[in-house]
């Protein structure tokens, strides 16, 4: 046994003596602290509905001219104030915003994000300036105008272009569902209501899920706070079925 391991072990030996007793009994009775795990805390690591925001526009492109901005700016801000709505009315669903003003998005993002998140429902956001006497609202859904000759093929791959066949029947549901509840007699004299119109609308291309296209007219650039609590009040009613549903699940 050498002379430097012999003086390396003395020294090791003479520090642990040294130490002091409180100190060397928390050192060898030392326990990691654990986290109390609520059944809040649960429900918020494991949201029940997921829901997609796609705001117009991006650092290449700014979208139409509004009054003194452009439509990304005011799209990025209405589904900024729209997350924050839906999430504090109800904490189990969990609202994701495509992209962050400023950012550019690459090509097929939205569709990649929308099927791969496990999204529930995206819903894209434009808006464009109009002299009307009260702002109006368009709902859109993707279509060709030909699904009686539109069919998924099991035995080949599936283009971009029929990727809205897989929840096309549950798109229909909650667009119309989605109109009814924005018709609803507190909104009427605040805006007008049109659609949902199928249409081949460019956002909407390539999303498997179910997904709504959400078009609104404004007039000054911070009109769009008006629309907040219907668009809330709409999700709110597509979503309570289906948290009561997988809440029922999670129990069981």
């Amino acid at each position: 046994m050498s002379i430097k391991y012999i003086r390396g072990l003395y020294y090791c030996v003479s520090i642990v003596l040294l130490m002091p007793t409180g100190m060397c009994s928390w050192y060898f009775n030392y326990k990691p602290s654990t986290v109390n795990v609520t059944s809040a805390d649960i429900q918020e690591q494991s949201p029940l509905v997921t829901l997609l925001l796609v705001p117009a526009g991006d650092a290449r492109n700014q979208g139409r001219s509004l009054e003194h901005q452009f439509e990304s700016s005011s799209a990025h801000a209405y589904a900024r104030s729209l997350k924050t709505a839906i999430e504090k009315i109800n904490p189990v669903v969990r609202v994701l915003v495509s992209h962050k003003p400023g950012e550019i998005v690459q090509p097929f993002q939205v569709p990649t994000m929308a099927n791969t998140l496990a999204v529930d429902l995206v819903i894209t956001i434009n808006c464009y300036r109009e002299l009307g006497p009260k702002p109006a609202l368009y709902l859109y859904q993707f279509s060709y105008g030909a699904e009686f000759i539109s069919k998924l093929s099991e035995c080949a791959w599936n283009s971009i272009d029929n990727a809205y066949l897989f929840a096309k029947a549950t798109t229909g549901l909650w667009a119309a569902a989605f109109v009814n509840a924005c018709k609803s007699d507190d909104y009427t004299s605040i805006f007008t209501v049109h659609g949902p119109y199928k249409l081949p609308f460019k956002p909407l291309i390539g999303i498997k899920v179910p997904a709504l296209g959400l078009e609104m007219s404004i007039l000054q650039d911070d009109d769009w706070t008006t629309l907040i609590n219907p668009i809330v009040a709409a999700c709110e009613q597509l979503f309570n079925p289906i948290i009561k549903q997988r809440s029922q699940m999670e129990v069981v």
